[in-house]
Order: structure tokens, then sequence, then C-alpha cells
């Protein structure tokens, strides 16, 4: 860049911001997909724990044992508790 040529300096600068711009917004892009993919593998690891109940095992071998007899008498009220749709009304049993 020759001082005498201000103009095409000042284009190739203009030329090299938009550039860095547009890979600054491809990053940014990927880090959002990324970001996605995790929160999706978070999500199904999670999932696969509840599913296969090795998040209440972990849990347990974590626990003390006054927070295992609340754990263990919150699943009996759990168990005692109707079923209940979104509108918060029991559900009737009906026989066919």
């Amino acid at each position: 860049m020759a001082l005498d040529n201000d103009e095409e300096n000042m284009d190739t600068i203009q030329r090299l911001l938009a550039e860095i711009k547009r890979e600054k917004q491809v990053i940014r892009d990927e880090v959002h997909v990324i970001k996605g993919e995790l929160s999706t593998a978070m999500y199904n690891e999670d999932l696969r724990k509840r599913l296969t109940g090795e998040w209440r095992r972990l849990k347990m071998e974590q626990s003390t044992e006054e927070e295992l007899e609340e754990m263990r008498e919150q699943e009996r009220d759990r168990e005692k508790r109707p079923s209940t749709g979104s509108s918060g009304a029991t559900y009737r049993e009906t026989s066919f």
C-alpha cells in the first residue's frame, strides 16, 4: 500500500473489512450450529439416563440418608396421586 494511492488503499481496506465481517458471521453461524448440536446431545444423554434409571442411581449415590428418605417419600406420594391432564382434571377410568 503506497501512500500516494489513498483511494486504492481505502478500497482495499473496505474489501478486507467486508471479508472479515463475512467470515465473522460464518463463525457465528457455526457456533450457533455447534451450540444446538451440544444442546441436543445433552438433552438426549439426560433422557437416556432417565429412561435407564441411571440418573436415580447417581442421585442416590450422591445423597445423604435424609435426602434418600425424602426422595422415597416423594416417590410414594407421586404413586398415590391420580394422573391428570394439562387442564388439571383427573382422567376418568373407562372400560372397554
